[in-house]
């Protein structure tokens, strides 16, 4: 039986829970948090690890070295540096959560081996290169080659400071899924999942379709690439979507969803109210494949621990059908 990992939620959403008003105001008080409130971070990430998250992103995706210099007025080489701060301090605080749960890390081989995991946050380019939440569509005008160039510094400092996996997520084009390919190629030890933004009918930003992204992905580079998953706003009609594509394929695809607040927040509620849902969609994306589910936009830690016991709901209803077999 296959494990089913959480990863954890909105960094920024928590991160709010350990800064003070006037470092909210900031300009991307996220990126500043890096440079004037580092223990924030690590507070943060121990959040999701106490909520049960079995890996966690670093805060760098809205980080990149032009990002950094720009708003923490740095030079390229503090750039870097701080950057790799990131890095060490999701290490950190997966240290300290391990010696709350496991005892001391001493015992290298184990701790390597029932530790969180840490993926460093490559967001996507329009994200970090125009510091927007709007949709840009730069693929018209921007070389993949650009886009290359860029991911692979990215991805050189990130690997270098030593992050288990890579999180490319909320493509938004086939330009930067195929600069990803080319970079992944670049450095063939790395991991990677890769989530790509779909608001409507399966289709990116950019017109191209889920299905075959997806499945050219995936196929291409399946030693890499450990799941594949959309952003889409409706997860309803995520499932006979993802069932769809691995029904007729020996080898399966391992999916990803990020679930929504909004999502979450109709689940608490109808079952506060005595109404359970009509439809256990939680059982259902697992059932279809999805691997690893992670909290979306607007989540915290609460939303992680939520998700968490779905999770372990399934796996006792799974093993228990097992035992009844």
């Amino acid at each position: 039986m296959h494990n089913r990992i959480v990863i954890d939620g909105d960094f920024k959403t928590q991160l709010r829970c350990h800064l003070s008003v006037n470092e909210m105001l900031r300009p991307m008080f996220e990126l500043q948090a890096l440079k004037y409130n580092r223990y924030a971070v690590y507070k943060t990430h121990l959040d999701y690890l106490r909520a049960g998250a079995k890996i966690i992103k670093t805060n760098t995706d809205r980080a990149s070295e032009d990002s950094v210099k720009e708003y923490l007025n740095v030079g390229e080489l503090q750039a870097s540096s701080i950057i790799g701060a990131a890095v060490q301090t999701a290490k950190k605080a997966v240290h300290r959560y391990y010696e709350e749960t496991h005892g001391k890390i001493s015992n290298v081989k184990e701790f390597e081996r029932r530790r969180p995991l840490v993926a460093g946050s490559c967001s996507n380019y329009s994200v970090v290169r125009f510091t927007s939440d709007v949709p840009i569509e730069y693929w018209n005008f921007t070389p993949r080659d650009v886009i290359v160039r860029w991911y692979g510094l990215h991805v050189k400092t990130l690997l270098s400071n030593g992050v288990d996996l890579l999180a490319f997520e909320s493509i938004p084009c086939l330009t930067e899924a195929k600069a990803i390919i080319t970079v992944l190629k670049m450095f063939p030890k790395a991991r990677a999942w890769i989530t790509f933004d779909c608001p409507v009918d399966a289709k990116l930003l950019d017109g191209s379709d889920f299905i075959s992204l997806a499945l050219q992905c995936y196929d291409f580079l399946s030693a890499q690439i450990i799941a594949i998953g959309m952003n889409r706003p409706m997860p309803a009609s995520m499932v006979p979507l993802l069932r769809s594509i691995n029904d007729n394929r020996d080898s399966k695809i391992p999916f990803m969803f990020h679930v929504d607040n909004r999502y979450l927040s109709g689940i608490e509620n109808a079952a506060a109210s005595g109404k359970a849902p009509q439809r256990n969609f939680a059982q259902e994306w697992l059932d279809v494949g999805v691997r690893y589910i992670s909290g979306g936009g607007k989540t915290n830690a609460e939303d992680v621990k939520t998700v968490c016991e779905y999770v372990r709901e399934y796996r006792s209803s799974r093993k228990g059908n097992w035992q009844r077999k």
